[in-house]
């Protein structure tokens, strides 16, 4: 192949793995909740509840952000230690950080805001 066609065809390539991460492909966002969920418990149970503690950290550090409240260092340093963990850890480390954070929501997060 030339040149051209071999740029032409990367090209081809990389708009087709873009496609992936668009709204409605493989990796792309997910804006209903029950797809979630479904696509969640297609997992290991052990892969599920870490998704499902990913899940209520995201929803938990959402809410934050709209009330222009930070995670804090502590939080910060705890999350990036998660990384390097073995699963049942990782678990364990997300849901406690998860506990911190729903020490910081009055009312025990009962916001109806807060769960979408």
């Amino acid at each position: 192949m030339n040149e051209r066609k071999i740029q032409i065809e990367l090209i081809r390539e990389l708009l087709e793995l873009l496609q992936r991460f668009q709204p409605g492909g493989v990796c792309g966002p997910i804006d209903d909740r029950n797809e979630w969920t479904r696509r969640v418990h297609a997992h290991t149970p052990e892969r599920r509840e870490l998704l499902q503690e990913l899940t209520r950290f995201a929803d938990l550090c959402r809410y934050l952000k709209e009330r222009h409240q930070d995670l804090g260092p502590e939080i910060l340093t705890s999350l990036a230690e998660v990384a390097g963990m073995a699963l049942p850890d990782r678990i364990q480390r997300i849901r406690a950080i998860n506990q911190q954070l729903m020490e910081r929501i009055p009312n025990g997060g009962e916001d109806p805001g807060l769960w979408n």
